[in-house]
């Protein structure tokens, strides 16, 4: 055991030095700050050490932060199933949801999803792939234990869930892992899986447990009170035992290892040729000057724009159509819903019963909106493909990256941009005022939820191309590398996420959003016209 802890107090010294060093590099990339940190040394030897003898302690902590935005997220999500299941305590809706997030483990082998870490320790430092998988299965994850607990119990406190459940939970999950990491092995050293066919696996696997969680909320089951009950808990405890005889006298990791090394290395390359040929392919048409809808006599960036956008009008609009046409038919649903209401004709028992779309619409659609609308106008998938097929190589010369030049561009695209996001835009003013004249809603509160709509279409159009712009998340290989970039999305998300399980409701919502939105444009043309000529750049692969 004393091996296993050494082999992952050498693992999580690797993760700190890297993470350090990730952390400076960085750090040293804000122009208020760098000054602090002088230089182009990465050796801080002294705080690497520190955190390397107290690598334990921040295993919990980044479990624990790791942890809790996801279980933050699940009991946002019981909140919102609590209001249609009424019948089911929160707590326990929680509690299926963890759960169920336990029995997703099924179909999360160690060597898929530690695949980059594993290869790198064997084929680098010649680690023994039984030694890491080990060290990560019995130590990492008995002190995950921890930092889940602190996390779960956070947000017991404020569901009401006593702490005994939820370090009962914490432990049952460990439990889980190890159970299921020794059901995977068995099934890869049996030949029965496979790199091949895990995908599939993998899916039957979460179809399964999403029809699990389902039938809990219809037929109103605790799973907890038979999970953590004294008997569920001998049976994980058993089959615990049972998969730990199994690993420890299976010899064959490293040939399974090796197996997903091959398929990941197959898989990274076809991966990374077919993400290019599906934002980049273009039929004989696209080509076709009489079919590609380009005005006439522009010049210069307008040319170039306009150029782009028509050839590739095809793939950038694919998205934004795909979503128009799932808005259209949810509005159909929900415009017709009392008539679908007495055809369907449901039982008293489901709970579902008890709710009337037309006498709320007005209490949960302030709330729902900012979210709805970070589905609809947020369009990163256009932005790669700016990357991929324009940017990446007008950004080797320097007169692209000339503030005048980088604005210019920045204002053509975010006009076509707002034009092509104005048909789900547009869709739904036309479902308000078909709902105003249906269902007879005040015309003050239908202008409210309007202004809302036109003020987050504004916001999310601007933030699409100027988080683009001002961090520029690819890197040679069309990866997205960021990390800034990803927190401010992650943020956004979060914010728009939690609106709708808010509710967020009254006259100052339209208004607070159209003052964040005109004051958030002015911001983006500002650090572009200032910032993107030092930042709008290709990152090569890191």
């Amino acid at each position: 055991m004393m091996k296993l802890f050494n082999l992952y107090m050498k693992i999580a010294e690797l993760d700190i030095r890297s993470f350090v060093n990730q952390a400076l590099f960085y750090y040293r990339k804000i122009p208020m700050l760098k000054w602090l940190a002088p230089g182009s040394s990465y050796r801080m030897t002294g705080p690497k050490e520190f955190l390397t003898f107290f690598a334990p302690l921040g295993t919990i902590v980044v479990r624990f932060v790791k942890s809790l935005p996801v279980y933050g997220l699940l009991a946002l999500i019981s909140l919102g199933l609590n209001n249609i299941f009424a019948r089911m305590p929160i707590a326990t809706i929680f509690l299926n949801l963890v759960i169920a997030g336990m029995i997703l483990d099924f179909s999360q082998f160690y060597y898929e999803t530690m695949k980059e870490k594993t290869l790198i320790h064997y084929n680098l430092f010649k680690v023994d792939p039984k030694d890491f998988t080990f060290s990560g299965i019995f130590i990492q994850e008995f002190i995950n234990i921890f930092g889940r607990f602190l996390s779960l119990t956070l947000i017991g406190r404020i569901l009401g869930i006593g702490p005994v459940t939820l370090l009962s939970i914490g432990f049952l999950t460990y439990l889980f892992s190890i159970i299921f990491n020794g059901l995977n092995f068995f099934l890869f050293d049996k030949s029965i899986l496979n790199p091949k066919n895990y995908g599939k696996y993998q899916f039957l696997s979460t179809i399964m447990t999403l029809a699990i969680f389902a039938a809990t909320l219809l037929l109103s089951i605790d799973l907890a009170q038979y999970f953590i009950s004294p008997m569920g808990l001998g049976l994980a405890i058993v089959l615990s035992i049972i998969s730990i005889i199994f690993l420890k006298s299976l010899h064959r990791y490293t040939e399974i290892l090796l197996m997903f090394e091959d398929s990941y290395t197959e898989k990274g390359i076809s991966t990374n040729t077919d993400k290019i040929q599906i934002y980049s392919a273009l039929k004989a048409e696209d080509l076709e000057a009489s079919k590609s809808h380009i005005r006439t006599g522009l010049k210069g960036y307008k040319l170039l724009n306009e150029t782009f956008f028509q050839r590739h009008r095809r793939i950038l609009l694919k998205p934004i159509l795909i979503k128009t046409g799932i808005l259209i038919f949810i509005f159909l649903f929900f415009g017709t819903i009392r008539f679908w209401w007495k055809i369907i004709d449901l039982p008293t028992e489901i709970p579902l019963e008890s709710i009337y779309f037309e006498n709320s619409i007005m209490t949960f659609l302030p709330g729902t909106v900012p979210f709805a609308a970070y589905l609809l106008f947020f369009q990163e998938s256009m932005t790669k493909i700016m990357f991929i097929n324009c940017d990446q190589a007008l950004m080797q010369y320097g007169f692209y990256r000339r503030p005048a030049d980088l604005l210019k561009m920045f204002s053509l695209r975010i006009k076509k941009l707002l034009f092509w996001n104005g048909g789900p835009l547009l869709v739904t003013l036309i479902w308000l005022g078909l709902m105003k004249v249906m269902y007879g809603f005040e015309t003050k509160d239908v202008l409210i939820i309007a202004l809302q709509v036109i003020s987050l279409w504004i916001f999310f159009s601007v933030h699409t191309l100027f988080i683009y712009y001002i961090f520029q998340p690819y890197n040679d290989a069309f990866e997205l590398r960021h990390p800034i970039y990803q927190i401010i999305n992650w943020i956004v998300y979060f914010v728009s996420y939690l609106s709708m399980n808010m509710r967020w409701q009254g006259a100052w919502v339209a208004p607070v959003f159209i003052g964040i939105a005109a004051i958030y444009s002015v911001v983006a043309l500002i650090s572009v016209y200032r910032l993107a000529p030092s930042t709008f750049k290709v990152r090569i692969n890191k």
